[in-house]
């Protein structure tokens, strides 16, 4: 484990063990925006990959929705991890004028790179991503489409990234009013939310999804104190990957 400070987990259930709990019945993973998150969801799903925990669905908004797809196109978290911890500010600083500070294209290559499929219906694992209709104002769900172009733009961060459209629809970070990436869900599935609180960034810890409970159908994994990585410190990603997996091999074995 390479992190500098113990992570904290925590795990809401009644009766049987987390680990009991996934390997009863098919489940979604919902994962969560938080900024540059996706190296701890990358985390988080190596976990569940030596366990052979795997989900059926993945769901994810922002940070989410890069992980999810990433992983749902075919590519291991052993082959992401190694790609995640080569990215630098360059892998997608390109200024440019426009309605955010970057262009986007650098992300966008950088993300066709990465994936092993090109569009969401063709991966392994069915995958629903987040994004903001910026004209109705609500959260826009893709289960089909162009990969890099559906993921960037759940991975618009207002004002850093241009935003683009995609099926016609002007697109914004999905995390905007999807935070906890889990809008693309059906009713009917077991749910594991993972639910990433950046440690500068504790105003995140109003929002519902924070103190959603847990029941026979869903359940919460939730990391508080996540190493936060930014476009300035994207060495912090690795420790961001470990805390992450520490954090769920404690949650598995909770009740």
């Amino acid at each position: 484990m390479t992190a500098t400070e113990k992570p904290v987990s925590r795990y809401q259930s009644c009766n049987e063990t987390l680990k009991d709990w996934l390997q009863s019945a098919p489940y979604t993973i919902a994962l969560s925006s938080c900024y540059f998150g996706f190296f701890a969801h990358i985390g988080i799903l190596s976990v569940l990959e030596d366990h052979q925990l795997l989900p059926a669905k993945l769901s994810g908004a922002s940070a989410g929705a890069l992980a999810g797809s990433m992983w749902a196109s075919g590519n291991s978290s052993s082959t992401l991890s190694s790609l995640l911890f080569t990215l630098t500010r360059d892998s997608f600083w390109d200024p440019s004028p426009g309605l955010g500070l970057l262009k986007g294209e650098r992300f966008r290559n950088t993300i066709i790179e990465m994936a092993a499929c090109t569009t969401l219906e063709q991966c392994n694992v069915p995958i629903a991503v987040s994004t903001f209709d910026l004209f109705r104002r609500k959260t826009h769900v893709f289960t089909a489409g162009n990969l890099a172009e559906c993921v960037y733009a759940s991975c618009t961060v207002p004002f850093l990234f241009q935003p683009i459209r995609v099926a016609n629809t002007l697109c914004f970070d999905g995390g905007i009013k999807d935070w906890s990436g889990s809008a693309g869900v059906g009713a009917e599935e077991r749910l594991l939310r993972i639910a990433l609180f950046n440690r500068n960034r504790s105003i995140l810890n109003a929002l519902p999804c924070a103190k959603a409970v847990d029941n026979s159908t869903c359940r919460t994994v939730t990391i508080s104190n996540l190493i936060p990585v930014s476009p300035n410190s994207m060495h912090n990603g690795q420790a961001a990957f470990y805390q992450a997996r520490a954090a769920m091999q404690i949650a598995l074995h909770k009740n």
